[in-house]
């Protein structure tokens, strides 16, 4: 894609953060794989960071779907971030470019449930939408 005569550049670096959380996400990194930082400014128990195959990335009609486990207690629950990463092209020789986006982190609850199931029935995923705002760069890995 160009705008006029220089070519558009897609932004492949994302530094964005709202609701007491920065994300940091870089399609490729130095190896060629990408990166994920995830940092919980209310509880620092909860930052991680993934690469490579612990990053799933999938291309939607509507952006890329990158999601990570980002905890989980054996036969309770796990926690997932699905951040929604819209295409940016930046304008011109600028490097860098406003992005607002959001994040839904899930609770999926893992319990024992037997052959007959529950009875009262049971809402396994529960959803927290983050509203994300920050810098989508162009970076050369």
């Amino acid at each position: 894609m160009t705008y006029g005569t220089t070519p558009a550049i897609q932004a492949n670096d994302f530094l964005l953060e709202g609701q007491n959380k920065q994300i940091h996400f870089g399609a490729t990194t130095f190896p060629g794989v990408p990166f994920l930082s995830y940092k919980d400014e209310e509880d620092e128990s909860n930052d991680r960071e993934f690469r490579g195959d612990e990053i799933d990335i999938q291309e939607t009609k509507f952006g890329k779907l990158i999601t990570v486990l980002i905890g989980q207690v054996p036969d309770s629950h796990m926690v997932y971030l699905a951040l929604l990463l819209p295409t940016i092209y930046l304008p011109g020789q600028t490097r860098e470019f406003p992005v607002k986006t959001i994040a839904v982190v899930t609770t999926h609850r893992t319990p024992f449930i037997g052959r007959r199931g529950n009875v009262n029935g049971l809402q396994l995923d529960t959803y927290d939408t983050l509203t994300l705002k920050g810098t989508a760069r162009f970076i050369i890995a």
